[in-house]
């Protein structure tokens, strides 16, 4: 499981009047109900069902949500083929070249199909706090380009905000930055994080809160984490912290190939089948 429950999207951070006008609102949506049902059919814990989830934070928000099936999770995050590691200086000019990115400067990274939930927003506003010398790749859904392409324009910034679109293959990207900037409002995992972490790119990402894979990490040790993602002067004071700080940016960067090389699909697969056979006994003939 990588999604957050319906029924804790539904409900979250609903009390009074507003969780009745909520509880209204499916009662008379026939979809809803079916959505609502067919989840708890899901999570009812019979024979020899168990729930993998992706992170610790997840578990913890379906524990709130469906406590009965709590027995039946377990945690296996995903990960990566090969940690890659750093990328060298004629390494990240060849893939900016290739990538249409400007040679000289600062490049921040930021990888999501859905840019509004993943931060984009925030990101802009952060880099209007930055030096000219810093400038975005942004990678993703094309057809979300043009009404964000409208709000860099508005802010002064197309000279340095590069829309990428879904590139095939993203390693060129990771190949080109000088780090990742992840202000995600949601996401129960993160693989962008991991994948950039693969590649040596230090990361600031947003707090577990919003972040699945931030439980995992050290605030100043494997990355810099954001209290709060919609803070765009955190957000900006962070990024530019990695490029004063060259002993601190070096420092993220070997923590993170590390990281990422306790989390490879080889390893992984090994604690999914530690679910299949530790599970064995349950099923009933």
């Amino acid at each position: 499981m990588h999604v957050l429950p319906i029924k804790y999207t539904l409900f979250k951070d609903r009390r009074g009047w507003r969780l009745a006008l909520r509880w209204l609102k499916v009662l008379t949506s026939p979809r809803l109900l079916v959505y609502l049902w067919m989840e708890r059919l899901r999570y009812a814990i019979r024979g020899g069902r168990r729930i993998v989830l992706t992170s610790t934070s997840l578990q913890s928000i379906m524990a709130q949500t469906y406590p009965a099936a709590l027995s039946a999770m377990s945690v296996v995050t995903p990960g990566v083929i090969c940690v890659p590691g750093v990328s060298s200086v004629a390494t990240r000019r060849e893939a900016r070249l290739r990538l249409g990115l400007p040679q000289e400067g600062t490049c921040i990274l930021f990888v999501g199909n859905d840019y509004r939930k993943k931060g984009l927003l925030t990101l802009i506003q952060a880099l209007k706090q930055l030096p000219d010398d810093y400038f975005l790749a942004v990678v993703g859904n094309a057809a979300q380009i043009p009404g964000f392409r409208e709000q860099v324009q508005a802010s002064g910034l197309q000279s340095r905000i590069f829309f990428l679109g879904a590139l095939h293959d993203v390693s060129d990207a990771y190949l080109a930055a000088n780090c990742l900037a992840h202000p995600t409002l949601e996401d129960t995992f993160a693989m962008v994080v991991l994948e950039a972490m693969a590649h040596g790119l230090p990361v600031v990402v947003s707090s577990a809160r919003y972040c699945g894979i931030s439980d995992s990490l050290l605030d100043g040790v494997s990355a810099l984490i954001l209290e709060d993602p919609q803070d765009a002067n955190a957000l900006a004071e962070a990024i530019k912290r990695l490029n004063q700080n060259p002993v601190l940016s070096t420092s993220l960067s070997q923590s993170a190939c590390t990281f990422a090389k306790s989390h490879l699909w080889s390893e992984v697969a090994l604690r999914q089948e530690q679910v299949y056979f530790s599970n064995l006994g349950n099923v009933q003939p």
